[in-house]
């Protein structure tokens, strides 16, 4: 066998697995039902828009990423944005009314903000991904109230929530499984064992 010839099969062999595998992706891909579907419009019917909200000017404001979302009973957004590391307090009409940032209160304090919820009428809370210090809270005009109970440890990918009362409600997976309920800076009042789940 000419040596070229030799050179070409043992190329083939070793490329065959390659090969199967692109004919399998092509055949999918050629397959009906295998692209995404598109939604008719009736299967959103019960959906409408109410209202559009511009944040500021789209030229002065720069907002890195919108990562969380609360509204207050008057229409007030709270808007995380964990890539510029800032929180951004908004009336209704969307006019930015203040800038929650623990660093302004606290010189020195690490913000990696994760979340930020309203606390009845009263205050602001403001979740921080940095061990030292879980939360900050802050009037709902957006002035320093300081930092949350030394206590408190945020719920990490899990459930919190603010009562009318202002009253904190979490649900943790570790080191124990438990909801707790907390005092408006966090501090621990009640803790309740959950149930054992075969998926933790």
């Amino acid at each position: 066998m000419q040596p070229h010839l030799a050179d070409g099969l043992k190329h083939l062999q070793m490329h065959r697995g390659l090969l199967l595998v692109g004919a399998i992706l092509l055949t999918a891909f050629m397959a009906p039902g295998v692209r995404a579907q598109h939604t008719p419009i009736d299967e959103l019917k019960y959906f409408e828009k109410v209202r559009t909200v511009r944040f500021d000017e789209p030229d002065t404001l720069l907002i890195g990423s919108i990562d969380r979302i609360d509204i207050d009973p008057a229409g007030r957004w709270l808007i995380v944005d964990r890539k510029g590391e800032q929180v951004l307090l908004f009336d209704a009409t969307g006019t930015l009314l203040a800038s929650l940032d623990p660093r302004t209160c606290h010189p020195g304090f690490t913000f990696w903000p994760m979340g930020a919820k309203f606390g009845s009428d009263e205050f602001i809370l403001v979740l921080n991904s940095n061990a030292g210090q879980w939360g900050y809270r802050f009037t709902t005009e957006g002035a320093c109230l300081g930092s949350v109970d030394r206590e408190f440890v945020m719920p990490v990918s899990t459930f919190l929530d603010i009562d009318p009362t202002g009253a904190l409600y979490g649900a943790y997976v570790w080191p124990d499984r438990e909801m707790r309920y907390m005092s408006a800076a966090g501090q621990t009042l009640m803790e309740f064992p959950l149930p054992p789940s075969k998926y933790p």
